[in-house]
């Protein structure tokens, strides 16, 4: 009752019904908001308990040394794709020099952390020699040293697919790039799949040593069929592992 001079005013029983069920949706909001409260807190306790043990799984993975499965070269990156391939280590791309009429024909990684033989000497002979190797291809990559990285994956095969950017159905996309060799003028090297995002390793210079040297591999046709190999089209390639449940329907990303 609420008096105001000599008039007496009185709340109405709907205005006192309003205020008491108002007071109630408080009180029930209050119990509701605590208990959903302490449910969103027991749920992020077990997450959190969640993600240490997912952190404990993969420490012990990367302790454990893998088995079976695969080795590829990524030639042209310092990195393994992002995924499950891990990196058994990184270096420089090596081979015998474009001058040279011998020497190996294939590409080298070569680490960076060098195991010398016990018979060896600092004496140049010239029976045989690997030097770095130098991107030939323009740009601004032109004269820098090619990086690599040697990556294993859990797949039992992998292959590098000339001429193509896309592994076929069952093969999985490790990473995709441009064929590229020797010059032609050169003694024959083998093809390697540069990957398409080139590559320079933090100790790369543009010095112009040539050595071993990767130019970009071009269709010749004529032998091979001119509707299919366009004549003086670059090639491309891929490097594909083996995964029965790999769709490569469409080009697969990868980093």
């Amino acid at each position: 009752m609420v008096t105001c001079g000599q008039t007496v005013y009185e709340p109405s029983f709907e205005y006192q019904h309003g205020v008491l069920k108002s007071i109630l949706q408080l009180e029930l909001f209050k119990n509701i908001t605590t208990s959903d409260l302490a449910s969103l807190t027991n749920k992020l306790k077990d997450l959190l308990h969640v993600i240490e043990n997912l952190n404990s799984t993969t420490e012990a993975l990367k302790a454990t040394k893998p088995t079976g499965g695969s080795t590829y070269t990524r030639w042209g990156k310092t990195t393994c794709p992002e995924g499950d391939s891990v990196m058994v280590y990184d270096g420089w791309v090596g081979g015998s020099s474009y001058s040279n009429s011998g020497g190996g024909s294939n590409q080298l990684c070569l680490p960076k952390d060098p195991k010398w033989p016990t018979f060896y000497n600092n004496i140049i002979d010239h029976k045989s020699s690997v030097y770095g190797t130098e991107y030939e291809i323009g740009g601004e990559h032109q004269n820098h040293e090619v990086p690599c990285a040697v990556c294993w994956i859990p797949r039992s095969s992998n292959f590098m697919l000339p001429g193509r950017n896309e592994c076929y159905d069952g093969w999985k996309l490790e990473y995709r790039g441009i064929l590229v060799a020797e010059h032609n003028l050169h003694p024959r090297t083998e093809y390697v799949c540069l990957d398409e995002r080139i590559g320079r390793s933090n100790e790369s210079s543009s010095n112009n040593d040539n050595g071993n040297l990767f130019y970009i591999v071009e269709a010749r046709c004529g032998s091979l069929p001119c509707e299919t190999y366009k004549n003086g089209r670059e090639l491309s390639c891929a490097v594909c592992s083996y995964s029965p449940f790999a769709n490569t329907q469409t080009i697969q990303p990868y980093a």
